[in-house]
């Protein structure tokens, strides 16, 4: 296998999509190694904190080390709540913080806990939502109009100074006449000044300031229009809150003792993220392509790490950003919660000067469509192998941009000139023409090897050969599974046995919500033996099946 070979399949490897690939046949054009020397590195964590806990919130303490809260639920139903401070070199003192979860007790959630620029503590609670009654359940499901009841929630705010008892803080915007007169309440951004004043982003675009002692808003700021929950682009440092401005143009900043605007910093052309601010002047911006810096003396802004090929780049798809935090050796922190499985993660950020990048290999991948999913398996797959460089190209955009029409002329092009991309994602592309002129590689050998070794499944990989030869890998498949009673199980054993139940219970209910395509497409796939032989399909067996998927949808339709 000759070295390009191997590099595709090793990202076929990491690739978990359910698309097909292929390796394309051209002359090798890896030109010559490129080296640079210094850069940050990202370096993952071994997390302290154990499976089920949730994040709370993160800071440094007062004597530099970085500390994180998380929350979970004891056996006997009631609130826990640890902290860990990192010491250095892999070791974090764990501690169970009796005060907060008094306060959480059995019927409230921590939304959120955050070090204010006082240095105190502040825990944001929500009481848990009571289930409604039944009628009260129908009386609102039917209704069109939202009532503001449903809205309003008990929200607490406490302040900690590290020993003795919490006190509550009462701004008036977590009351329930502040919350009516809102329309609701949900706090985007939550941030505390250095005088103990609490600023809180709602469902509006602004933030206020209120008065720590009477609770009364004393300042708004006009800020971003929340698209994502998980951007924060806001943060005070001392008494100055820095915020995207409404037009996503420049990072606004406000005194917020006087309520006067201080200064502008001009944005760019950005994506949003989670913003830091560092004090003196200095903004560091968090998001799925790095690590931006930003400077109030008006200096260009200044990317100091790329996430292309870190767990960073992974916000844009299967991570949710949930702190980052700079370090006063201008190192960082930055904690990430799993969308699917919320795994709580955390990775630190360094520079170091003696670092050196070097490429050796150079491969290229190309899909009709553009994937998160292919991104995330290239940026898995460079993070692991980092003398290799992987450029993936698409040709329609996510948001429909793009024709597939002309992308395929152009492909077609440069595949015949031998000029084409290392890897195919084959989704909608002529697949047959292209092993009629050989532009796909025979990949038998290899994929037989894979087979041998049980890294796929032989039925599989025979079901995409043409001719014996396989020209294409599949990165992934599914079948479907039905479960349910033993009784239940007998209807669908054939589609006789379909057909007969429908037959005798005209209203039964076969399967749970779906749609009428995907009745029939269940149905072909679990019956698939039995309608067709050496692959032609009977016709009789045809019409059943679909006579049998519409019978199924009239009984039980899925709106």
């Amino acid at each position: 296998m000759n070295l390009k070979k191997g590099i595709c399949f090793l990202l076929a490897g990491a690739l978990g999509t359910g698309t097909i690939l292929s390796g394309c046949s051209q002359k090798d054009t890896t030109e010559d190694a490129v080296s640079a020397k210094g850069g940050y590195i990202e370096e993952e964590m071994e997390a302290p904190w154990q499976e089920g806990e949730y994040y709370m919130g993160s800071f440094f303490n007062q004597e530099g080390n970085l500390e994180v809260y998380t929350g979970g639920t004891s056996d006997s139903g009631t609130a826990q709540v640890f902290s860990y401070t990192y010491t250095g070199g892999g070791n974090w003192d764990q501690q169970e913080e009796s005060w907060a979860e008094t306060l959480l007790g059995t019927d409230s959630t921590a939304y959120k806990l955050i070090q204010g620029e006082d240095q105190n503590l502040y825990l944001m609670t929500v009481k848990n939502s009571q289930e409604d009654s039944q009628s009260e359940e129908t009386e609102s499901s039917e209704s069109e109009e939202v009532n503001i009841d449903d809205l309003i929630q008990e929200w607490h705010l406490y302040r900690y100074a590290g020993e003795g008892e919490a006190q509550e803080l009462y701004p008036e915007c977590l009351s329930e006449e502040g919350q009516r007169e809102a329309g609701g309440f949900f706090p985007y951004y939550f941030g505390v000044n250095q005088e103990g004043d609490p600023a809180f982003m709602g469902m509006g675009s602004e933030i206020a300031i209120y008065d720590k002692d009477t609770g009364k808003e004393q300042y708004t700021f006009p800020s971003y229009m929340i698209m994502n929950s998980s951007d924060t682009m806001a943060d005070i440092s001392g008494n100055i809150l820095a915020v995207l401005g409404n037009e996503d143009q420049d990072l606004v900043l406000y005194d917020t003792q006087t309520g006067e605007e201080t200064g502008a910093i001009d944005f760019g052309d950005q994506d949003r993220g989670q913003l830091c601010a560092a004090g003196e002047g200095t903004y560091y911006l968090a998001n799925s392509k790095g690590i931006f810096v930003y400077k109030e003396d008006g200096s260009i802004v200044e990317q100091i790490y790329d996430a292309g090929r870190g767990v960073m780049g992974e916000t844009a798809s299967s991570l949710i950003f949930n702190h980052f935090l700079a370090g006063e050796n201008e190192d960082f922190y930055a904690l990430y919660t799993d969308y699917e499985t919320q795994k709580l993660s955390i990775c630190y950020y360094y520079y170091n000067g003696s670092v050196t990048s070097e490429v050796k290999n150079e491969l290229s991948v190309y899909s009709l469509y553009e994937s998160r999913m292919i991104e995330d398996a290239v940026r898995k797959y460079e993070r692991e192998h980092p003398e290799t460089e992987v450029t993936y190209e698409y040709a329609v955009e996510s948001d429909g941009s793009g024709n597939p029409e002309d992308a395929i002329d152009t492909l077609n092009t440069q595949l015949l000139n031998k000029e084409g991309p290392d890897i195919l994602l084959l989704d909608d592309l002529p697949v047959d023409s292209y092993i009629e002129r050989g532009v796909l590689e025979d990949l038998t050998d290899d994929v037989q090897q894979l087979v041998s070794d049980g890294t796929i499944l032989e039925n599989v990989v025979k079901g995409t050969a043409v001719d014996g030869k396989n020209y294409e890998l599949p990165a992934a498949f599914s079948f479907p599974v039905y479960y349910g009673t033993q009784e239940t199980i007998k209807r669908l054993d054939t589609l006789e046995s379909i057909s007969q139940y429908m037959e005798e219970n005209p209203n039964g209910k076969v399967l749970g919500a779906a749609s009428l395509q995907q009745v029939a497409y269940l149905l072909f796939v679990a019956n698939y033996q039995d309608i067709q032989e050496d692959g032609v399909f009977s016709q009789e067996a045809l019409v059943q099946l679909l006579e049998t998927a519409k019978a199924i949808w009239d009984a039980n339709p899925s709106e």
